[in-house]
């Protein structure tokens, strides 16, 4: 049904819609028209290079974590040879202060003594105990008495008393 339009009313005409089915052509589609219907390659394009920067990435990450294993590594390793460094540093200095020592020593005319060393109880500074009464007997019956337990390996007493 037509609706009547009110009077000084314009009648505005419009085109018509064109139809949505296609004339049969005689003609076959252009080369245009036929890649219409296929995949572009654009989306193709975009998923390889959205896989390889996802490669890239992952390849990224695991060259950082194993460069951060290398670094701990490095770390430890310099520790121990810091530790190594103190350690031959002490020696070091130890064995320049035992240098000095002995090269002191000898300026002042000392030597090294021998294994075994015999020091008469009077001449020492160092209080051993009461000294013996020497009934009679001369300074050589205490040397021979230090020789035969430098020989033997355990002072002997010089006292005739028997134990």
């Amino acid at each position: 049904m037509v609706e009547p339009l009110p009077p000084g009313h314009l009648l505005v005409l419009r085109p018509r819609r064109p139809d949505p089915t296609p004339p049969a052509r005689a003609f076959p589609p252009s080369r245009a028209r036929r890649s219409r219907g296929r995949p572009s390659i654009s989306p193709l394009v975009g998923a390889v290079s959205l896989i390889a920067a996802a490669l890239l990435l992952v390849a990224q990450s695991a060259a950082a974590t194993q460069a951060s294993y290398q670094i701990a590594t490095l770390k430890q390793e310099q520790a121990r040879l810091s530790a190594e460094h103190d350690q031959l540093q002490a020696q070091l200095a130890a064995d320049h202060a035992a240098n000095r020592v002995a090269t002191a020593a000898q300026q002042l005319g000392l030597s090294h003594p021998g294994r075994w060393q015999y020091v008469h109880a009077t001449d020492s500074p160092i209080a051993l105990g009461p000294r013996p009464a020497t009934q009679g007997r001369t300074g050589v019956w205490d040397g021979v008495m230090a020789v035969i337990g430098v020989i033997t390996g355990r002072p002997l007493a010089a006292t005739s008393t028997s134990r």
